[in-house]
């Protein structure tokens, strides 16, 4: 598993409600963003509402920053999960998630030392 994983959003019902929340939140900051840059461009049409549109640009581009960063943590959020699952499934003795049978699943981070059945742990750690 790995972050920006195409395959990610569809391992259960879960991330795939998961994913589709996070897409919501970037498309409600993504209209906001595209709101705040219009009507802060009309403002700039009057003197006196120069100021106020200026601050709507900057929230405008705030907002622009904020996009990438719903991206990240969704694909963190993601990846999370699926060390879970995948953890979940190697302890039960079978194949994680989304792999076909045959296939090692991810090797265990630091901590998870569960012998895995029907193979040696230290071989899927890099250990010789």
């Amino acid at each position: 598993m790995r972050l920006f994983e195409p395959g990610a959003k569809h391992r259960s019902e879960g991330t795939r409600r998961l994913f589709a929340a996070y897409e919501i939140l970037y498309t409600c900051v993504d209209f906001g963003a595209a709101l705040a840059f219009v009507i802060g461009s009309v403002m700039f049409f009057s003197e006196a509402w120069l100021t106020a549109g200026t601050w709507l640009f900057l929230i405008g581009s705030i907002l622009f920053a904020v996009k990438p960063t719903i991206r990240l943590v969704r694909e963190v959020h993601l990846y999370r999960e699926g060390r879970a699952e995948d953890v979940a499934a190697r302890l039960r003795g079978e194949t994680s998630p989304g792999r076909p049978r045959g296939e090692e699943s991810a090797p265990p981070r630091d901590g998870d030392s569960a012998p895995l059945r029907g193979g040696d742990s230290r071989a899927l750690r890099g250990e010789t």
